[in-house]
């Protein structure tokens, strides 16, 4: 636009400075965001203003892979220049294949980077709505949005995060019932979980009888607490209730190292974690039991609960496997089977 100021004469402007060459530019700034004159329209110079605010960084691609070159959409006016913070955005015509720049509005070649890096192949995506913004620290556009292509995110679900050498990397969309977790060096991954939301998952064994144990066969990995209830649950003879865990296939059957005591006296544990002493054929227990990784593969074991001939007891004790918790059983510590009850198991 030419300076006014400069050319008024007397503090009074000449029909053609303020007529024609004012009048001439805002017509233009009219015209060239896509509308058509209208005498009766007093709003057309702000509606020009809100469609290049809208899409006024939008461009046409007319290059090839992993050369793209960019033009205003239709009559637009575009930058004579790039500067910091100038967002560009584009439907790509071609997939690019490596190290790739880009050419807007004539201006000259630039190259494109993600993270600091060049380009390596798959990163824009022809179709895609591509969002580039130029950084005058490094002369060079950087991708904005783009990457969801080249990690293969098509769905809705998916989750993007940066490894440690800062390159992008996709979670793939969970599944049914499973929550977000984060490893000790910091990758997230899905684990188990109950419907719902809940951050227990939970199993229970409902009328047990007749067999010579219940086991609960995919503790979820990674978990921390695991709760158990035993509801006037039975055996058919007079051996005591004992709990035995296991990891890789295989249930530790030593190294149990506690005691469960009632107002009889108390027993060592040996071969598994001891519910219960003195318990007399068919008569039922209720007890809880709270299992706690204490460091590594060491779990503290602590367990309450009532008979209904031998009275209240405790238990007490801990166990170190030889690997990651997968497996729990309940058992009696001989050949009597379970005849009755209802067992229930929570991980968190």
């Amino acid at each position: 636009m030419r300076s006014v100021p400069s050319k008024s004469t007397s503090d009074t402007y000449t029909a053609e400075e303020f007529n024609e060459l004012m009048s001439q530019e805002l017509q233009n700034a009219v015209l060239e965001s896509g509308q058509t004159l209208d005498a009766g329209d007093l709003t057309q110079l702000g509606k020009a203003l809100a469609i290049y605010g809208a899409a006024g960084d939008f461009y046409t691609d007319g290059g090839a892979a992993d050369a793209y070159v960019l033009t205003p959409q239709g009559t637009r006016q575009a930058p004579p220049t790039l500067i910091d913070g100038m967002r560009v955005r584009f439907i790509a015509g071609n997939t690019n294949t490596g190290a790739s720049t880009v050419n807007v509005n004539g201006i000259g070649v630039t190259a494109i980077e993600q993270g600091g890096s060049a380009l390596v192949g798959g990163e824009i995506v022809t179709g895609q709505i591509i969002e580039l913004s130029y950084n005058t620290s490094n002369a060079s556009f950087t991708l904005v949005f783009g990457l969801l292509a080249k990690l293969g995110l098509q769905t809705k679900g998916g989750i993007i995060y940066y490894d440690g050498n800062k390159a992008p990397v996709l979670l793939p969309i969970g599944t049914l019932n499973h929550i977000l977790s984060v490893t000790a060096s910091g990758i997230p991954g899905w684990i188990a979980n109950a419907a719902g939301g809940r951050i227990k998952h939970g199993t229970v064994h409902t009328a047990i009888s007749g067999v010579t144990n219940v086991e609960w066969l995919a503790i979820p990995a990674g978990v921390d607490t695991v709760e158990m209830a035993l509801s006037d649950i039975s055996l058919d003879g007079t051996e005591n209730f004992e709990l035995q865990l296991g990891s890789s296939g295989a249930y530790a059957t030593s190294g149990y190292t506690g005691n469960v005591n009632n107002a009889g006296g108390n027993n060592g544990w040996s071969g598994g974690a001891l519910m219960a002493r003195s318990i007399s054929a068919g008569i039922f227990t209720t007890m809880n039991v709270v299992m706690r990784r204490i460091t590594g593969n060491k779990w503290q074991i602590n367990g309450n609960g009532t008979e209904l001939v031998s009275g209240s007891f405790a238990t007490a004790g801990d166990v170190t496997l030889a690997g990651e918790l997968t497996r729990i059983k309940l058992k009696s510590v001989g050949t009597d089977l379970i005849d009755a009850g209802a067992a229930a198991l929570w991980t968190e």
